[in-house]
């Protein structure tokens, strides 16, 4: 754990490294450069090269836990908690130190939040089936990360209310894709990291795709800030407030081969987020450095406590 440079957050926090390339957003990963350059990583993060480049740090997992100041903790800054080879039972670990470190706030930000709604829903918010014997199993399994040491697994099966669960969204197809699955999770807070910021994100018309109706189907979309469901017939349907979303953090890209964002995708994403009242963090231009800074107002940076 250490500080960072990154501007939303006081330290980062990395019980799990390296990853898999998922979509265009990842073609240019600080991370796989910076493992690489280190010697942390021996091959490019591809997929045939998953089960050498994910590496999990047990020893690491308790490090929040002796900080008594309260933090901005991102966690996983190098790599993906819900990468498909980091196992359940080191999920449930990681979150079962967040939930006892209730001082700090806890940033988990994922491209693979399909995992994280299917694994929250089956194995941390409900209990299992088999009452306290499946519980104390459960424990058992997670204390084999934490090197044998005895656990208090009593486990809230909430989300606890210090975690943000956030997604990565490059363009609008990442926006349609990931966004309506993270605003179905039972996070306590939500947010959408648009970095780098490749193409124009409407954050108020997501495409759910086709919705059945009479006479036939129509196609379906969300607005993500509003918490409203829209269709081609004019049908629309308001969702609970649960499902809102709390922040959108906007950046470009940074370093050799970067890819230049418009700030016309910048302004678009500032003004849905004042109207809407959605907390708003402008990062930066991007560019050959990280320093440029974006311009004016949609440089506010505005945090969700």
């Amino acid at each position: 754990m250490g500080d960072t440079k990154i501007p939303w957050a006081d330290k980062t926090w990395s019980p799990v490294t390296g990853c898999t390339k998922v979509s265009p957003g990842c073609a240019h990963c600080y991370a796989e450069a910076m493992s690489l350059r280190f010697g942390w990583s021996k091959h490019p993060w591809t997929p045939e090269h998953a089960a050498e480049n994910v590496v999990l740090h047990p020893a690491r997992l308790d490090y929040p836990l002796h900080l008594r100041k309260p933090q901005r903790i991102f966690c996983c800054s190098m790599g993906d908690l819900f990468h498909e080879a980091v196992p359940i039972e080191f999920i449930r670990a990681v979150f079962y130190v967040m939930e006892r470190a209730s001082q700090h706030t806890f940033l988990v930000l994922t491209k693979r939040i399909e995992r994280a709604a299917a694994h929250w829903k089956e194995y941390l918010l409900y209990p299992p089936p088999d009452g306290e014997a499946a519980v104390n199993f459960h424990g058992d399994a997670m204390a084999h990360w934490f090197a044998g040491r005895k656990l208090d697994v009593t486990m809230t099966y909430k989300w606890p209310p210090n975690v943000h669960l956030g997604v990565s969204v490059e363009n609008q197809a990442m926006a349609d894709e990931r966004i309506p699955k993270l605003l179905a999770t039972p996070a306590a807070k939500r947010f959408v990291s648009a970095e780098p910021l490749l193409g124009a994100v409407d954050l108020t018309m997501i495409k759910l795709g086709k919705r059945e109706g009479r006479p036939g189907k129509f196609n379906a979309y969300l607005d993500a800030m509003a918490c409203t469901e829209t269709d081609e017939m004019g049908f629309e349907r308001k969702l609970a407030e649960k499902h809102r979303l709390h922040q959108v953090i906007v950046g470009g890209e940074s370093g050799p081969g970067h890819r230049d964002m418009d700030l016309a995708w910048v302004q678009a994403i500032s003004d849905q987020c004042e109207a809407a009242g959605v907390a708003y963090f402008g990062k930066s231009l991007g560019g050959p450095t990280q320093k440029a800074p974006l311009p004016g107002h949609l440089g506010r940076r505005e945090l969700v406590p």
